[in-house]
């Protein structure tokens, strides 16, 4: 992607997609205490906008 505009809608995108990734890892881990599902979540929104740079 070459253009800065849509490049960064996408790279905004996959920050906004941690949290309610996490919410779902965690229920479907049944995890009371989400901190490893949030990190996860976090890496998973650090690949996408590595791989979107």
């Amino acid at each position: 992607m070459t253009r800065p505009a849509p490049r960064d809608a996408f790279i905004d995108t996959a920050g906004a997609i941690e949290l309610p990734l996490a919410d779902a890892i965690a229920r479907s881990l049944g995890d009371d205490t989400p901190q490893g599902a949030r990190v996860f979540a976090a890496s998973v929104g650090a690949a996408v906008r590595i791989a979107l740079c």
